[in-house]
């Protein structure tokens, strides 16, 4: 996805891809759209550990509950299989 502001863009598309995780962390959104952010920032370079950073990083900004919600769609996006009580 090429974001243009009729300007030289200063972010690579793997840091913008991650830019774009970190708002919708923050804006707690639907699994759908972590599957798709998560499948953006590896198509364009990110690995698992630099996604996983990106949780790491706006927990401050965001708090823990937020995090945390977000952390087992994240992860499920990255192929991981979570083994939680009550969780489909």
């Amino acid at each position: 996805m090429d974001v243009s502001l009729g300007r030289e863009a200063r972010l690579d598309a793997k840091m913008a891809a991650l830019v774009r995780l970190a708002g919708l962390i923050a804006l707690q959104s639907a699994a759908q759209t972590y599957e798709w952010a998560v499948a953006a920032a590896i198509s364009a370079g990110a690995d698992d550990e630099e996604v996983i950073d990106v949780l790491a990083a706006v927990a401050p900004i965001v708090g823990l509950a937020r995090v945390n919600r977000a952390a087992g769609e994240i992860a499920t996006a990255l192929g991981f299989e979570l083994d939680v009580p009550g969780r489909l």
